[in-house]
């Protein structure tokens, strides 16, 4: 299992979300802390970027990079769009 941390931004990405939306990244989190290949979080890496993305709806990413062999920091949760605008 990888070791997973948060950034400060994406802790204050998370408590401007409502309660649902909370949990639901809660839920990815776990899902992806238990196996990083789960089908239900299309891990996938941004082209020409250091951070990868991973589901939490349909129309929500949480970003991600790397930090260690098997370590990952949480760095931003949003809009789909958005997040690949701003880290693709």
């Amino acid at each position: 299992m990888p070791k997973v941390e948060p950034s400060r931004k994406f802790a204050k990405a998370v408590l401007k979300m409502g309660p649902i939306a909370r949990d639901r990244v809660r839920q990815a989190v776990g899902r992806f802390a238990a196996d990083v290949h789960h089908p239900g979080l299309d891990f996938e890496k941004l082209k020409g970027s250091e951070f990868c993305t991973i589901r939490v709806t349909r129309g929500d990413r949480i970003v991600l990079r790397q930090s260690g062999p098997d370590a990952f920091e949480l760095v931003d949760v949003g809009e789909h769009d958005t997040m690949h605008r701003r880290y693709g």
